[in-house]
């Protein structure tokens, strides 16, 4: 059972990580934009917000 939560509390990681990515994605795209360029705008005005953030904002 312990292999199964320490791989798993790794996957957990990845998969939230996913689910924020396609959520920050859709949003960007209702502004014309694609997620690698969105991203990319905010690393170039230096704008350090999280994914968890940003898909929070996305959804609101």
């Amino acid at each position: 059972a312990g292999q199964y939560a320490y791989r798993d509390r790794r996957n957990k990681k990845r998969t939230f990580r996913r689910l924020w990515i396609a959520r920050i994605n859709a949003g960007a795209r209702l502004n014309g934009l694609s997620y690698s360029r969105f991203i990319n705008g905010l690393k170039k005005a230096n704008i350090e917000i999280d994914r968890r953030v940003l898909a929070d904002i996305a959804m609101h």
